[in-house]
């Protein structure tokens, strides 16, 4: 957490009775993990390391996803998304339904590392092909 982030944060948070300055809330989501890196994956696509208590090493603290087509980015928290667990894996899908493309993400850690794997299928009126798109990571 950044130094302005957690200034915010406290300011928040001062006086709640539930919340705690610092705390790292998930409301939305999945985790994904085990032997290692444990990873919060959000519904709007953002990714987040919540392995220093197992493991010792920081790791992304926040994250954000989109789709590039001919320069112009959808971003991920921008668009509807559906998740859930694949079969009895920690692997998690999420489904980013955009006005151009549906976009398919699988994330796991395995150990104390963390994959993304991505498919972009292209929307039937869309005038672009999947090798034109790109996954933008911020």
């Amino acid at each position: 957490m950044q130094l302005r982030d957690a200034l915010d944060d406290y300011k928040r948070t001062t006086g709640h009775g539930r919340l705690f300055p610092g705390e790292r809330r998930t409301v939305t989501g999945r985790f994904t993990g085990g032997d290692g890196r444990l990873v919060h994956v959000d519904p709007g696509g953002g990714l987040r390391d919540f392995g220093y208590p197992l493991t010792g090493r920081t790791g992304l603290v926040r994250s954000r996803f989109g789709l590039a087509v001919d320069g112009d980015v959808t971003w991920f928290d921008e668009a509807a998304a559906e998740q859930r667990y694949v079969d009895d894996t920690t692997v998690v899908e999420t489904v980013h339904e955009t006005d151009r493309a549906t976009v398919r993400r699988h994330d796991v850690a395995l150990g104390e590392a963390h994959l993304t794997h991505a498919t972009i299928d292209p929307a039937e009126d869309a005038a672009f092909d999947a090798d034109d798109a790109s996954l933008v990571v911020y």
